[in-house]
């Protein structure tokens, strides 16, 4: 017998909350691609973008994430809203559409199972050809396992390059997760004893990262956004592998007298590894630009 979801409208809007939870009736019919599984749901809710969307039922209860910046902040978003209560929708049908996305998935494993290691590997090589976001996704953990951090930093580079001279809308989206797919490569790169290198490699990307949103057009503030993950995975390497203070305050400094972008650094999180010696760079560097 089919396992069905087992949560209500209540669960969905103490999750949500009055205001997500009134918004997201609204977005009924925008929900698209509806995948229900025994615990999971998965779905495209349309939006100013299209946010991809997917809820969990498990001891801790009714839970959701989101790609729309409200979803990316951590709350369970209008669009999740919209999805639950279309699964609720589904009434009696739903166990059905559960055994059918069961029955899906145990056809494409079996089919996998079934295939040698260099027809599966041809398989994922075709799919790495036709996808150039996931062939470099793929690089970035050849690179990762290897321990190259030449080649990290390549990957990543490329990873959060601008292939457009305006993000808006799916693409602005769809470039923020690259950002932070990166961010958290690096992040397992400090994890593996190579803050040095991570600081270098977190340099050049957040230079990338401001020449982005100037770009960006609209899609400028879910850059900056996205770029506070390359700030924090920055801090963390400098904290792994503290660098010469005054030098630290001169590159900090640089990054708050370009604020224009919309993004920059929290100098209380520095404090320590600045000491007294960083701090008076950053104010000699801003002294001297007010000059």
């Amino acid at each position: 017998m089919a396992v069905t979801l087992a949560f209500t409208e209540a669960d969905i809007k103490s999750a949500a909350g009055d205001r997500s939870f009134e918004r997201g009736l609204g977005y009924l019919d925008q929900v698209d691609e509806l995948e229900v599984a025994s615990r999971e749901i998965t779905a495209i809710v349309y939006g100013n973008s299209a946010y991809r969307v997917r809820l969990a039922v498990g001891e801790e209860g009714l839970t959701g994430d989101c790609t729309c910046p409200h979803g990316r902040d951590g709350f369970f978003c209008k669009h999740c809203v919209a999805t639950g209560m279309a699964v609720l929708k589904l009434g009696e049908d739903l166990p059905r559409r559960i055994e059918a996305t069961r029955a899906r998935r145990h056809e494409l494993t079996s089919w996998l199972e079934s295939l040698s290691k260099e027809d599966l590997l041809a398989e994922l090589l075709a799919l790495l050809d036709d996808d150039p976001d996931l062939r470099r996704t793929f690089e970035l953990r050849a690179a990762l396992a290897n321990a190259d951090t030449a080649e990290v930093g390549d990957a990543i580079s490329e990873l959060i390059s601008v292939a457009v001279p305006y993000l808006e809308g799916d693409e602005a989206e769809e470039y923020a997760d690259d950002v932070r797919q990166a961010a958290d490569a690096l992040g397992d790169l400090i994890d593996a004893g190579q803050a040095q290198e991570a600081i270098a490699i977190s340099r050049t990307a957040i230079g990338q990262l401001i020449a982005a949103a100037a770009a960006a057009g609209e899609g400028g503030e879910v850059i900056a956004d996205v770029a506070q993950d390359f700030l924090d995975v920055h801090l963390r390497a400098c904290e792994a592998a503290p660098p010469e203070p005054a030098a630290l305050g001169d590159y900090l400094a640089g990054l708050l007298l370009g604020d224009d972008h919309g993004f920059g650094p929290d100098l209380d999180d520095y404090a320590d590894l600045l000491g007294e010696q960083g701090l008076a760079a950053v104010r000699e560097r801003l002294a001297a630009a007010q000059r």
